[in-house]
């Protein structure tokens, strides 16, 4: 599970790599622990997500998500675990995000 975490302070992380690092550090607290939260639950119920990426150490990241497509995906799971408000709002964010 740590190594799950890590990959939201990696220089090269999913995070990073798709530009979301300050949008996530904009986030208070309680939201900051649902990210990562459901997100920790998708690596664990789906083991190749988000390793889609390769190359995390190196800086070259090439993924198949969009800002979009990742905060959906979280949502997916949060919605799949039926907390359906984390859902509302994870929906309401990738919405926002542009690409």
């Amino acid at each position: 599970m740590k190594r799950v975490f890590r990959l939201f302070r990696e220089k090269g992380g999913l995070l990073r790599a798709l530009d979301l690092w300050g949008w996530y550090e904009e986030l208070d607290v309680i939201r900051q622990r649902e990210v990562k939260k459901y997100y920790s639950l998708k690596v664990v119920k789906d083991l190749s997500f988000p390793y889609r990426a390769e190359h995390f150490d190196s800086g070259e990241v090439k993924t198949s998500y969009t800002k979009r497509t990742f905060i959906a995906t979280l949502a997916q799971t949060a919605l799949l675990e039926g907390d359906f408000e984390v859902a509302e709002w994870l929906y309401t964010e990738a919405l926002k995000l542009e690409g």
